[in-house]
């Protein structure tokens, strides 16, 4: 995924286009590499949410650090909270009624052992603290820190 700096003008900013795996560990790394002398920040201020065609990397009490032409990937075993409100989209009825809003929960793997599907493009099976299992779309999940 392509990352750049919220900097000065458009020539400015387009200068720190950087590729970056579209994991949160990659994208610490070098929010952290970029801001070393300017601010310390926990792993659980940095944060990554859909803006138009693109998404907007945040660090909390500082703003905006700039932006990524993707979501980030996420794996089996990641911490992840739900979007605080859900649209249908063009999940079947069963699917739609199965997803919770603004709730915790841990990506799985689903049947075939792969937490993606693609019957409707990119998606991620989540089993909820209920212990229930919804499906959502990546700009419908965010990387929570396991405290």
């Amino acid at each position: 995924m392509k990352l750049r700096i919220h900097r000065g003008g458009l020539a400015e900013s387009m200068a720190t286009v950087v590729e970056i795996e579209p994991t949160m560990e990659a994208l610490l790394q070098e929010v952290r590499k970029e801001m070393a002398n300017v601010i310390s920040f926990p792993d659980s201020a940095l944060t990554i949410k859909p803006y138009g065609d693109y998404y907007v990397v945040e660090i909390q009490g500082f703003g905006v650090y700039g932006f990524t032409d993707g979501p980030l990937a996420f794996k089996s075993g990641d911490f992840v909270r739900t979007a605080r409100a859900l649209e249908p989209r063009d999940f079947t009825l069963e699917g739609q009624m199965n997803r919770r809003c603004n709730t915790i929960g841990t990506v799985v793997a689903d049947w075939q052992s792969s937490p993606e599907h693609n019957s409707h493009g990119l998606c991620y099976d989540v089993r909820h603290v209920d212990g229930s299992l919804g499906c959502y779309d990546p700009d419908e999940i965010t990387l929570e820190p396991k405290e």
